[in-house]
C-alpha cells in the first residue's frame, strides 16, 4: 500500500520574535491550514500543546488513493496565506513524495 501512497509536509516556522505574538501568529496558520487544505484532512501540530515551542507548525498531507500531489497547487495556497500572518523571519518548507516517484522540495522566506 505504500507505494500507492503520496505525502506531502508543509512546515512555518517563525524565526524572529521581536514584536509579534508567536502564539497568535501559529494559531491564526494553524486555522487558515485547516480551511484550505481541508479537503485532505490535514494532521497538524496543535500550537500551544508544547509551551517552549509555539512558533512552528508542521502539517501532514496524505493521499491513499494513488493520486499525486501537484506542486504548484499545494505551493500557491501554502505561500497565500493572510498578510496578518506573514512576518518577518517565517520560513515554509514544503516536502512532497509523490506514489509516482516524483519528488518535490520547496523552501519560501516571508
Amino acid at each position: 500500500m505504500a507505494n500507492k501512497m503520496s505525502l506531502c509536509i508543509i512546515k512555518y516556522t517563525y524565526t524572529r520574535y521581536v514584536g509579534v505574538d508567536i502564539e497568535k501568529c501559529t494559531r491564526g496558520l494553524f486555522e487558515y491550514v485547516k480551511e484550505e487544505f481541508g479537503e485532505f484532512q490535514p494532521q497538524m501540530s496543535e500550537p500551544g500543546t508544547i509551551p517552549d515551542m509555539p512558533d512552528y507548525l508542521d502539517i501532514l498531507l496524505c493521499k491513499k488513493d494513488g493520486s499525486i500531489f501537484y506542486e504548484m497547487n499545494i505551493q500557491r495556497r501554502a505561500i497565500n496565506i493572510p498578510l496578518d500572518f506573514q512576518m518577518e523571519g517565517l520560513v515554509l518548507e514544503i516536502n512532497i513524495t509523490n506514489c509516482d516517484g516524483t519528488k518535490y522540495k520547496k523552501t519560501h522566506q516571508f
